[in-house]
C-alpha cells in the first residue's frame, strides 16, 4: 500500500497542478500561426453598384473547417491591403468571434450574389463575444480594422475574387 503524502507534499502537488493548468491556458492564447507569413492566393475586388472598383486587396483563403476555425488567430501582422476570405458552400447566418486574435478586424458578410449584406467594423481583439452576420451570408472577408471606413465600404457593394 502506498505511503500517504505529507501536507507539504500535497501542497506542492496542488501547486504544480495549478501551474500546469495556467501554462496550458496561456498556451491556448498563442497559436502556431503567430509568426505565420501572409500568403495570399486571391485578388479581391470591391466595387460599387455601378461596377466601379473601390479597392483591391490580396487575401488568403479559409476553406476547410480547420482553416476556418483558425482564421487569423495568433496573427500579429496583416498588410494594410490584406485579408482572409472565408469560402463556404451554403448561404446562412454566420457568427464569428475574435478568440486568440490579436488584431482588431473589420468583417464583411457577403451573400451568394457577391454583395456585402452586413458589416461589423473595428471588432476588438481577443473577445469571445459573438459577431453575427444578422442576415444570410455565404462568404466572409476579414481585414484590419479601419479598412471599411478608409475606403467607404457599405452594404450593397459587390465583392469578387480571382486567383493570383
Amino acid at each position: 500500500m502506498p505511503k500517504p503524502l505529507t501536507l507539504s507534499q500535497r501542497s506542492t502537488s496542488i501547486l504544480l497542478l495549478v501551474l500546469a493548468c495556467q501554462l496550458m491556458a496561456c498556451g491556448d492564447r498563442v497559436d502556431s500561426t503567430s509568426d505565420a507569413r501572409f500568403n495570399p492566393t486571391l485578388r479581391v475586388t470591391i466595387a460599387d453598384s455601378a461596377g466601379n472598383t473601390i479597392v483591391q486587396l490580396a487575401a488568403e483563403t479559409a476553406i476547410t473547417d480547420a482553416e476556418q476555425q483558425r482564421g487569423l488567430m495568433g496573427r500579429n501582422h496583416l498588410p494594410d491591403r490584406g485579408g482572409m476570405l472565408f469560402l463556404n458552400e451554403v448561404e446562412e447566418e454566420r457568427v464569428f468571434w475574435m478568440k486568440n486574435t490579436p488584431l482588431s478586424l473589420d468583417l464583411l458578410f457577403i451573400n451568394a450574389a457577391n454583395q456585402i449584406v452586413s458589416m461589423k467594423t473595428n471588432q476588438p481583439p481577443y473577445t469571445l463575444d459573438p459577431i453575427p452576420s444578422e442576415v444570410p451570408a455565404q462568404y466572409v472577408l476579414e481585414m484590419k480594422a479601419g479598412f471599411a471606413d478608409r475606403y467607404g465600404l457599405r452594404t450593397g457593394m459587390r465583392v469578387t475574387w480571382t486567383e493570383l
